[in-house]
C-alpha cells in the first residue's frame, strides 16, 4: 500500500483532506454496501496523493486488494473511447460530423431521418432519442453486438431526435468499431496503441482476456496466458443480504467493449486522471489538442438537475449536462468532470475538478447500480472533505436507507396487488409453449416434474407461482447481468374466445419492443 500525503501550498503542514477520516469512512462504507475490495485513488497537482486498497478481491481465496488488482471500469470506458476518437479527429482519419452510414450504410434505428443523420458525435452523446439503456436487455441475456445492432429499429424512440439525455450502452460501442475500421486495427491494439502505452500503463486492456477480435493467434495467445495470471478481481452481486461471486464474471460487459469493456487497476487510474487534469498532456506531448479535450467537456446534451439525490446528492448538484465521455456538474462551488461505471459485479466512478488540479477514482468489485452506490457515496464524502463543508453528510448511510425505502416501495406494492390465497387456478400445462415476439425472438416455456421453466436463447430459468398467473424467478440466475436483489417476474394472459384460447406472456425484464408481449404460437 502507498499512502502520500500532500500539504497544500502556503499550508505546508496541512494535508489535503483528513486522510484518516476518509480512509475510516471507506472501510465503513464497505460494510454497508458488502463491497469485498475497493481500491481508491486521489490526485492533485498532477501527483497521486493518496493511493490505497481495501478488503480483498477474493472471498473464496482472501487474496487482498493491491495496487495492481485489475477492476472492471464499465461505463469508465466511454472517456477511453471519445479519447481515441478525438486523437483519431486529430489525425484527420475521421471528422465529429462524419454521419455513421459513412462507416456503416446498414446503420438504422426506428426514425430514418435521424438515421441518415447520426453524426459519430451523436453516438457519444446520449441523445439519440431512444429510451434509455435501450437495448441494454438484449446485451443482459447473451445477444451479441452484432445480433443487437441488426435489431436496433425494432426499439420505438422515445423522444425526437437531440432532444433529450436518455444514457446509451450500445452507440459508444459503435463508435468504437468506426475507430478500429478506419485504422485497420482490432479494438485492443488501437487502445494499446493510442493511450495505455503513451500513458505507461501497466495493468489496463480492453476486452474479457485483452481481447477484441481481430488479433493474430500468437497475441490471442500470449493475452489469454498473461490474463490467467493477472491479479483479477472476482466479480460479486448479492443475494439474502450476502455477497454473491458471479462465477466466471459477467460477459455482458464485453458486449459493445468501446462502450464499458476496459479493465484496469488504481494505479494505472491515478495515471489516468492526472493525464486528464494535465489537459491531454502526457510527457511534455500532447496527445489529444486543446480543442477536442474541451469538445469532449462542453455539454452535449442537459441532464437537468438530480431527481432523488441518489447518483448525485441534490444537496450538493443543481444541474448536469452531459458532453462526451463526461458528465459535467456542479458539486457545491465546484464544476465537477465525472461518470459512473456499473454493471453486476462491478462498480466505479471517477470524478476530476479541472479548476483546482484534483480528482478521484473508486473501484469496487460489488454490483450493480441497482445494487451499490458505494463509490458515490466515497466521491461525495471526498469532495465535502476536500471543500470542508460544515454540513457533513454520511452519504453511504442516507443512500442505503434510499434504497432500502425504494426496494420496500417496491416490494409492498407487489403484495398488494397479490390475492389473499394465490393458489394456481390453472394446471402446469396450461402455460406451456413457444411464445414469440418481434424484437425479442422465441421464449420456450416448458414442464419438468411438474414445475415450469423458461429457456430463453442459452438461458433456463425455474418460475415459482406467485399471484392468479404470474410467476416469480430469480433473475440472476436467468443472466449474469442481474443481480440477487431484482425481482423477476413472468406474467400470463389467458382469453377464451370462439376462435379458441389465446395465450400472451409478459416478461418484466423484456419490454424494450414496440410490442412488448410474447404471443404463444399455435392452437391453444
Amino acid at each position: 500500500m502507498l499512502l502520500v500525503c500532500l500539504a497544500l501550498p502556503g499550508q505546508a503542514n496541512e494535508p489535503l483532506i483528513n486522510f484518516a477520516e476518509f480512509d475510516a469512512y471507506v472501510e465503513k462504507s464497505m460494510q454497508d454496501w458488502l463491497v469485498p475490495g475497493a481500491a481508491v485513488a486521489i490526485v492533485k497537482d498532477g501527483k497521486t496523493v493518496h493511493l490505497k486498497t481495501y478488503g480483498v478481491r477474493s472471498l473464496a481465496t482472501k487474496k487482498p486488494v493491491t495496487l495492481d488488482t485489475i477492476f472492471y471500469l464499465a461505463s469508465l470506458t466511454k472517456g477511453f473511447t471519445a479519447a481515441v476518437i478525438s486523437h483519431l479527429v486529430d489525425e484527420g482519419k475521421i471528422q465529429w460530423d462524419d454521419k455513421v452510414r459513412k462507416y456503416f450504410p446498414d446503420f438504422k434505428i426506428a426514425d430514418e431521418q435521424a438515421s441518415a443523420e447520426f453524426t459519430i458525435e451523436d453516438l457519444l452523446s446520449h441523445r439519440s432519442g431512444l429510451p434509455g439503456f435501450a437495448a441494454d436487455s438484449l446485451v443482459e441475456t447473451g445477444w451479441t453486438a452484432k445480433e443487437v445492432y441488426q435489431v436496433l429499429d425494432k426499439i420505438p424512440l422515445k423522444d425526437p431526435f437531440r432532444s433529450v439525455y436518455n444514457y446509451q450502452n450500445v452507440f459508444p460501442g459503435i463508435a468504437g468499431w468506426i475507430a478500429a475500421q478506419v485504422t485497420g486495427l482490432p479494438l485492443s491494439e488501437l487502445y494499446e496503441n493510442y493511450l495505455f502505452q503513451p500513458l505507461h500503463f501497466s495493468h489496463t486492456s480492453i476486452g474479457r482476456n485483452g481481447l477484441t477480435g481481430g488479433e493474430s493467434w500468437w497475441t490471442q495467445f500470449k493475452k489469454k496466458i498473461n490474463a490467467y495470471f493477472s491479479d483479477r478481481t472476482d466479480q460479486y452481486c448479492q443475494l439474502d443480504g450476502k455477497p454473491l461471486d458471479i462465477p466466471g464474471g459477467n460477459d455482458a460487459l464485453y458486449c459493445f467493449e468501446a462502450s464499458r469493456g476496459v479493465n484496469s487497476s488504481i494505479t494505472d487510474m491515478a495515471k489516468w486522471m492526472i493525464f486528464q487534469l494535465n489537459n491531454g498532456v502526457e510527457d511534455g506531448k500532447s496527445l489529444i489538442s486543446e480543442a477536442n479535450i474541451q469538445r469532449m467537456r462542453t455539454s452535449h446534451i442537459n441532464v437537468g438537475a438530480p431527481q432523488g439525490g441518489r447518483l448525485f446528492p441534490k444537496e450538493r448538484v443543481k444541474n448536469i449536462a452531459y458532453g462526451m465521455g463526461w458528465f459535467i456538474h456542479d458539486y457545491d462551488r465546484l464544476e465537477v468532470l465525472g461518470h459512473m461505471g456499473g454493471m453486476t459485479g462491478t462498480r466505479s466512478i471517477i470524478a476530476i475538478i479541472p479548476g483546482e488540479k484534483v480528482g478521484i477514482v473508486v473501484l469496487s468489485n460489488m454490483g450493480g447500480m441497482r445494487v451499490s452506490l458505494f463509490p458515490e457515496a466515497i466521491r461525495s464524502k471526498f469532495l465535502d472533505l476536500y471543500l470542508k463543508l460544515p454540513d457533513q453528510h454520511d452519504w453511504s448511510k442516507e443512500l442505503v436507507s434510499e434504497s432500502q425505502a425504494s426496494a420496500l416501495r417496491i416490494n409492498q406494492s407487489r403484495q398488494s396487488e397479490r390475492l389473499k390465497n394465490p393458489i394456481s387456478e390453472r394446471k402446469t400445462e396450461a402455460y406451456v409453449g413457444v411464445f414469440h415476439n418481434d424484437l425479442y425472438g422465441t421464449i420456450n416455456v416448458i414442464s419438468e416434474n411438474g414445475r415450469l421453466f423458461i429457456n430463453y436463447r442459452t438461458l433456463k430459468v425455474g418460475l415459482t407461482h406467485w399471484n392468479a398467473d404470474d410467476f416469480s424467478f430469480q433473475p440472476n440466475e436467468f443472466a449474469k447481468s442481474y443481480s440477487g436483489t431484482d425481482i423477476g417476474n413472468a406474467a400470463f394472459y389467458i382469453t377464451k374466445s370462439s376462435l379458441g384460447i389465446e395465450t400472451l406472456l409478459g416478461m418484466n425484464f423484456l419490454q424494450e419492443g414496440a410490442d412488448k408481449i410474447f404471443h404463444r404460437q399455435g392452437a391453444g
